[in-house]
């Protein structure tokens, strides 16, 4: 996910849609339509179940690429990294995994 995120934002950067010279996450996205469409059209079929059905984000925060790069990080940071499948992870999991890392997953169930 950390290649897909870095190749979307330098497309985005090639076409001025995305100011990596600006400081907040929201301010960096100059066009941020621009930015959806081309996240979403190149989610594979799978990822794109994922943007819409188990980010938790609400309707009109779907269509701010910082919430949903940010939301796609973490969903697949914490798959990753506890071996955990998604939907058994709880906050527990996330707090014990981000404060402990050394812990292993085994432990987590």
């Amino acid at each position: 996910m950390e290649v897909y995120i870095e190749d979307l934002v330098d497309y985005c950067v090639m076409h001025n849609w995305y100011d990596p010279a600006k400081e907040c996450d929201e301010e960096k996205w100059t066009k941020p339509d621009k930015g959806m469409a081309c996240l979403q059209a190149s989610l594979s079929p799978a990822a794109r179940s994922i943007y819409k059905y188990s980010l938790g984000l609400a309707e009109e925060n779907q269509k701010k690429p910082h919430l949903v790069v940010a939301a796609l990080k973490e969903f697949y940071f914490v798959t990753t990294a506890t071996g955990i499948p998604r939907d058994c992870i709880t906050d527990a999991h996330v707090s014990a995994y981000c404060y402990a890392p050394s812990v292993s997953s085994k432990n987590f169930c």
